[in-house]
């Protein structure tokens, strides 16, 4: 790619925000499959790019442009996982209202959980604005959902994450750690 193309990246990211430069990335690069091999022979496969495939279940917020997803199929010794970013221009609290609402429709155990693992001055300079964490017991599915601060000079555009896996014994503790900071049982009145 030449000199021009990653000016282009630069000043989109500058004056549009790095989630439009990230979209415009991803569709050049487009979707691919890659095989790894691990040490004992297994193979396990990774799908990445816009067209990914996602679970029926991982919702979509409404408005928003896919940016990329990755989907790691299931292994006999690794359970599902993968995740999607999506670039959208709404507030933080339609986001989280969206999310709790639409995972707790799901199945989901959905609780916003603020900052995480992180205080404040760390989110700051991540740029997270929030996290909330969803756990649905009879698939063992855990998923999160970071919402970044805005970014760029005139579009400011936001990027959502969703992560998803199934963790199995490693993830209790730290999923009740997690919850135990959301302040109780989620209830579809939560927020």
């Amino acid at each position: 790619m030449n000199r021009r193309f990653y000016f282009g990246l630069i000043l989109i990211s500058a004056l549009a925000g790095y989630p439009y430069a990230s979209l415009v990335l991803y569709r050049v690069i487009g979707t691919s499959a890659v095989v790894f091999t691990e040490r004992n022979g297994t193979q396990r496969s990774l799908i990445s790019g816009p067209a990914a495939p996602l679970p029926d279940w991982v919702p979509i917020l409404p408005g928003s442009l896919t940016i990329g997803a990755t989907y790691w199929p299931p292994t006999p010794d690794r359970p599902i996982a993968g995740g999607v970013e999506l670039l959208t221009h709404k507030g933080v609290d339609d986001i989280k209202q969206f999310y709790l609402d639409a995972l707790r429709g799901a199945k989901f155990d959905a609780r916003d959980i603020g900052f995480g693992l992180l205080n404040a001055q760390n989110a700051a300079f991540f740029g997270v604005e929030n996290e909330l964490l969803a756990y649905r017991a009879d698939t063992d599915v855990t998923l999160s959902v970071s919402t970044s601060t805005p970014s760029g000079l005139l579009l400011r555009p936001r990027l959502v994450k969703l992560h998803w896996q199934q963790w199995g014994a490693r993830g209790v503790e730290l999923r009740e750690k997690l919850f135990a900071q959301s302040g109780g049982a989620a209830t579809p009145d939560a927020k």
